[in-house]
């Protein structure tokens, strides 16, 4: 098997992986054309990559991409992304490219200690730092603080929006405000309500950094993920500078 940090950008397709999913989501147009499915995927050496379906693809393989799911991956390719390519979920400079020929195996063996999730989370006073860029969405973690009330009202084009507004602290007191709207805002508000007392710890894997009057804030777009106080490692440990980590 192939490491994915190994994978180059070349004309080799023999490549051969195996893989967890984290998470998948697709993108629509806004007529409403799906134009593609997306996928990240982590290795047993907690490595990961963004990868792609393409349109003429999804019937042949998007229901094998289930969340959690263990594949092996074989004859794909592996290509640069574009310059106008915009809100990777994280910085990377390269990613998967599924092609009719590809071949998907499911994982029977059970591997427990197989990672699903690996982030790599900029600490919250740096995160000005990536504010006045459209490459790349980032990973965050902290403790929630002053949750608003659960907001939901019709737009103007007669849409139904929702959204709930909270705070992120670390130990040295540097807060950021972060919005989650409509799906992602529902399922926080579950997640989160009836947690007495607080502190709430968080980690909110590809997050966009929008810059507000000259501060950051934080919101959600379809690659945005949250998990709410996950058990590795501490978040003792997070809060105070560890910024590559992984979680099962």
């Amino acid at each position: 098997m192939d490491s994915l940090s190994i994978l180059e950008s070349c004309s080799r397709m023999d490549w051969k992986v195996r893989v967890r999913f984290s998470k998948t989501w697709r993108h629509v147009s806004p007529r409403g054309d799906l134009i593609g499915v997306s996928f990240i995927e982590v290795d047993d050496n907690a490595s990961r990559m963004h990868g792609w379906i393409r349109s003429a693809l999804i019937n042949l393989f998007e229901h094998e991409f289930v969340e959690g799911r263990l594949l092996d991956i074989q004859n794909f390719v592996v290509r640069p992304y574009h310059n106008y390519e915009i809100n990777r979920c994280f910085t990377a400079d390269k990613h998967m490219l599924l092609t009719p020929i590809t071949a998907i195996v499911p994982v029977q063996q059970i591997l427990p200690n197989f990672l699903m999730h690996v982030f790599c989370c900029i600490p919250l006073n740096f995160i000005p730092d990536h504010g006045e860029q459209e490459s790349y969405l980032i990973d965050v973690v902290g403790i929630i603080q002053s949750v608003q009330n659960f907001n939901s009202y019709t737009d103007r084009n007669g849409i139904e929006q929702s959204s709930v507004k909270f705070v992120l602290a670390n130990n040295d007191e540097t807060t950021i405000s972060v919005t989650f709207w409509n799906k992602l805002a529902i399922s926080f508000m579950g997640q989160t309500e009836g947690f007495e007392p607080y502190p709430i710890s968080v980690i909110i894997s590809s997050c966009k950094v929008i810059m507000h009057r000259g501060n950051p804030t934080l919101t959600n777009l379809n690659a945005t993920r949250f998990y709410v106080n996950p058990l590795r490692p501490c978040p003792h440990m997070l809060l105070n500078g560890y910024q590559d980590f992984a979680v099962i």
